[in-house]
């Protein structure tokens, strides 16, 4: 469920069913060259802190036999890949690579999105919280909610946009301190023939060891 916000088409739209195939998948085109800017902002105890974020797709090559394309992330000069493959069964996450790793290194499939995307329906992923004060396991049920959202942000406003919730909730043990419950929301937007255009990670306990806050990440342009 890592849902890069760190780390974000035009689509044959049916009334209650949007079609994928492995060629031409709509809402995380893999197309080589294409460039997401970013700004990502951070609210942590009441505090905002912000960032920009920028998102390249790099050649397809071959990786643990599979044909892939890496992503590059450039965030406050620190770049890192991740390497999407893509099949009937979805677009997923299979390495990863910082500056520390010569190679790529390879990872459990992380799905970004399952095909085919059918309105109403749900998935349930495993991952780590992103607003806390430390990343604990959690597990989230994802719904598709609908293909019809409006969508602003300093890009612009995109129409038809895909829109995925997904919320969770986990425990976190501190000891003598006791025990923090957890609650966590995730919202994501795809834009038809752009990809993800907003990202919303709402993440919030009853304990103060763990915290609580908010990551936002909104598109401010995009280059083909």
């Amino acid at each position: 469920m890592k849902k890069r916000i760190i780390f974000l088409i035009p689509a044959v739209i049916l009334m209650f069913f949007v079609s994928c195939n492995s060629t031409d998948n709509p809402y995380y085109p893999l197309k080589e060259n294409l460039e997401w800017n970013y700004l990502v902002s951070r609210n942590y105890f009441g505090e905002e802190v912000s960032w920009k974020m920028t998102v390249t797709n790099m050649p397809k090559r071959e990786l643990n036999g599979k044909t892939v394309t890496p992503q590059k992330f450039t965030v406050n000069e620190k770049i890192s890949f991740t390497f999407y493959a893509e099949d009937q069964s979805g677009i997923y996450s299979i390495a990863e690579q910082t500056t520390n790793s010569p190679e790529p290194v390879i990872t459990k499939p992380d799905y970004l999105l399952h095909f085919p995307i059918e309105i109403g329906s749900t998935y349930e992923e495993k991952g780590k919280t992103q607003a806390l004060t430390t990343n604990i396991p959690i597990k989230v049920l994802f719904k598709v909610e609908s293909n019809k959202e409006t969508v602003t942000v300093p890009a612009g406003t995109f129409e038809n946009c895909l829109k995925i919730r997904g919320v969770g909730d986990s425990i976190q043990n501190h000891g003598i301190l006791g025990k923090a419950k957890i609650h966590a929301e995730y919202l994501f937007w795809y834009a038809p023939g752009i990809g993800l255009i907003k990202a919303v990670i709402t993440e919030k306990s009853n304990h103060l060891m763990s915290g609580g806050g908010s990551l936002t990440t909104q598109l401010e342009s995009f280059k083909k």
